[in-house]
């Protein structure tokens, strides 16, 4: 694993809660060179009801489930086990919206 990670990489990372959770990273690369962490979204395939901070993955991702906007996590380096992919820019897009929904920035 190269570090820094740039947004949109969809990470495993061990969280302390006896799983990897998958993640995909939000900020900005600016701050994931100057810090030691990353701000990441959760990525699940439970059911989730149909509210603007809930993005929906695209066929194109390669991925299925949502990224739940409003659960924002702080990884560090050493949590991360494995980046397994990234995000579309259009999803990015997507997850930006609803992260904005998320924090009532609209």
């Amino acid at each position: 694993m190269t570090w820094p990670l740039a947004g949109g990489q969809v990470i495993l990372a061990n969280l302390g809660l006896n799983e990897a959770k998958r993640l995909v990273v939000v900020s900005n690369n600016r701050r994931n060179r100057a810090l030691g962490s990353v701000l990441t979204v959760r990525l699940t395939t439970s059911s989730k009801p149909p509210i603007p901070s809930i993005v929906p993955l695209q066929h194109i991702d390669g991925m299925t489930g949502v990224a739940c906007c409003d659960d924002i996590i702080e990884v560090f380096e050493d949590e991360v086990i494995e980046v397994v992919g990234a995000l579309s820019p259009s999803s990015m897009s997507k997850v930006g919206e609803g992260l904005a929904a998320a924090l009532e920035l609209n």
